[in-house]
């Protein structure tokens, strides 16, 4: 019977793979051409004089895909690979490495080290590089091709594993009670983004490891937490940007100490977390002070906002506390600070206005003017930052957001924020009199080539 998900692997095949990295002059004449910027038309027309057009679309994917894998956002450069086997829908896809890592810890924190631990769902490997330094790994995959470059990913790094390709809603799945799962459901059905449609479902997920010792199972954090099963649901960002949420299951899924939500920041070298209930504002303020405060975003979609500004001593200015203002400057790596110059009601007209009556500061040559909104409003941010670019003659941040009071536009000067470093912010949180409820400070993890578990070498 045939799989009601079928990933899009743009054409290529392992046979196609296998032809390809066994022909070098072909792979490094792609590789100069995308470090010459031209089109890729101009590059598959000069590939195509020596070999056939299957081939030199493949290497043209491979030598992109890697190039973005291993200098973009993704964080995989982390792992000193010499190449990142990688397709484009894939690599969208694919966990940032710092939050692999984070997951594969808390893993290791209560599975036995001695176990195995199952990547459901693999796809090129991010998270199973994570997994394989932990554990003795078996990863699943249903493509073929994918199946494929998570076994190269994994072989170049010299981590210990075994790659199935499978579909597991094709078989009866009996793990044993002490495995660690990871599981990315696909999140794409004919074509579309679907925030609850994944495949496998998370009801056959549940089903397979509910009896296992722990399972993190990957999920959009735009999903509509209501239709979730009821678990520990964890919000991960990675340098300022909400990257997923994860799951957590198992019968020993307590002894990780989650409340229902959990909010993790992973920037550098630090980590930090917050854990408890989701809320809203108790009560909200129509009056800026001096500052105003933006709450990070996987603080906010976790539903912990109000409880970190409350101990925090700030007031919330909308109901889900995405904002807050205060008397004074408070250092906090969940909380962006910006000085209030302006607060009024929104109207295009008068905040033109009042942009280009705001002095220049004579330090900012070419002034810029970012438009930040939030509480899904219409408007279109990218335009109306275009026209009050053209006003502004010192760096502002335009703030728009609802409230009770209806929808206020703040001119802001952003404050800036220390570097992330473990000892100055533990000390600087002890300054400011603050305790455990604005969250924990830990060093993120970092990636090894020596794996931990060896056992499959």
């Amino acid at each position: 019977m045939a799989s009601a998900y079928l990933p899009e692997d743009f054409g290529l095949t392992p046979i196609l793979l296998r032809e390809v990295i066994h022909n070098p002059p072909l792979l490094e004449a792609a590789a100069a051409a995308i470090e010459n910027r031209l089109p890729d038309l101009q590059i598959l027309t000069q590939l195509r004089r020596q070999w056939s057009v299957p081939a030199a679309r493949t290497a043209l994917t491979i030598c992109q895909m890697s190039r973005r894998a291993l200098t973009g956002k993704f964080k995989l450069l982390q792992t000193h690979a010499p190449i990142f086997y990688a397709l484009p829908e894939a690599l969208e896809q694919a966990t940032p490495l710092p939050a692999a890592l984070h997951k594969a810890a808390m893993l290791a924190r209560v599975a036995d080290p001695n176990t195995m631990a199952v990547d459901i769902g693999c796809g090129i490997g991010g998270d199973a590089i994570a997994l394989a330094r932990q554990f003795s790994l078996m990863a699943i995959e249903l493509s073929p091709t994918r199946a494929w470059m998570a076994h190269r990913n994994l072989q170049t790094l010299s981590l210990p594993h075994l790659v199935v390709q499978a579909d597991i809603d094709q078989h009866v799945i009996r793990l044993p009670r002490s495995t660690a799962v990871h599981a990315d459901p696909a999140r794409r059905t004919g074509g579309r983004r679907g925030a609850n449609q994944y495949f496998p479902s998370l009801e056959r997920l549940a089903a397979i490891t509910h009896h296992c010792s722990l399972a993190a199972i990957k999920i959009s954090p735009a999903a509509d937490f209501a239709f979730l099963p009821a678990a520990p649901l964890e919000l991960i960002a990675v340098d300022g940007h909400v990257v997923e949420g994860t799951l957590w299951l198992g019968h020993s899924r307590d002894a990780l100490q989650l409340g229902p939500r959990t909010a993790t920041l992973i920037n550098g070298d630090l980590k930090w977390r917050l854990t408890g209930s989701p809320g809203n504002a108790e009560r909200t303020t129509g009056k800026l002070g001096q500052f105003l405060f933006e709450t990070a975003g996987a603080v906010t979609r976790a539903g912990l906002a109000p409880s970190l500004l409350m101990a925090a001593g700030l007031v919330p200015v909308s109901r889900d506390a995405c904002y807050a203002t205060g008397p004074r400057v408070i250092t906090h790596p969940a909380l962006r600070v910006f000085e209030v110059l302006v607060a009024e009601p929104f109207d295009q007209t008068r905040l033109r206005r009042a942009v280009a009556s705001l002095g220049s500061d004579h330090q900012t040559p070419k002034p810029q003017l970012e438009v930040k909104t939030r509480g899904g409003l219409a408007v279109d941010t990218d335009a109306l930052q275009r026209k009050l670019a053209l006003h502004a003659r010192q760096n502002l941040a335009v703030i728009i957001y609802p409230s009770d009071q209806g929808v206020t536009a703040a001119i802001t000067r952003r404050v800036p924020m220390g570097s992330w470093d473990l000892d100055q912010w533990t000390k600087l949180i002890s300054d400011q009199a603050f305790g455990a409820e604005l969250g924990v400070f830990t060093r993120a993890e970092k990636f090894s080539r020596r794996p931990a578990n060896m056992a499959w070498a």
